[in-house]
């Protein structure tokens, strides 16, 4: 993780595609994983503010990952 994030020159990498329970962080916050169940009620989306990573909840409960 850490020199695909050097080669591009970022902190943090953003991914989806298995689907997970809930939005979280992998490797120490490196790499954020962000593909939840929609089709089952799942919705919940990442908000970023500054350097601080949020999962946010359908009914708006905002809640600090990293």
């Amino acid at each position: 993780v850490d020199s695909t994030l050097a080669l591009y020159g970022v902190r943090h990498i953003i991914v989806g595609h298995t689907i997970m329970e809930n939005i979280q962080p992998w490797y120490n916050g490196k790499v954020i994983a962000i593909d939840v169940n929609h089709h089952y009620g799942n919705h919940q989306a990442l908000y970023i503010d500054k350097k601080s990573f949020y999962r946010i909840s359908h009914q708006g409960k905002k809640e600090k990952i990293n």
